[in-house]
């Protein structure tokens, strides 16, 4: 089954109506930030623009985990 889903092939019927199991805000950017202050002001604006989005679209469920992902170049 999984080589077939991993390809793409999949019958099911698609399901619109269920509910959301996660949300995510990201951004990606050009260049590397380099400086701590420039970091931070974009870490908090996402958490608030995630938070706005929470409540805008889940504000009726229990959240269990909010997660932070960090990539870095290498």
């Amino acid at each position: 089954e999984l080589f077939y889903l991993a390809r793409g092939m999949d019958d099911r019927a698609v399901q619109p109506g269920r509910v959301r199991k996660s949300l995510s805000t990201e951004r990606t950017f050009l260049e590397n930030l380099t400086d701590w202050n420039a970091c931070l002001a974009v870490f908090l604006a996402l958490v608030e623009e995630l938070l706005a989005e929470i409540a805008e679209k889940a504000a009726d469920r229990s959240i269990h985990k909010i997660f932070v992902k960090v990539k870095f170049a290498d």
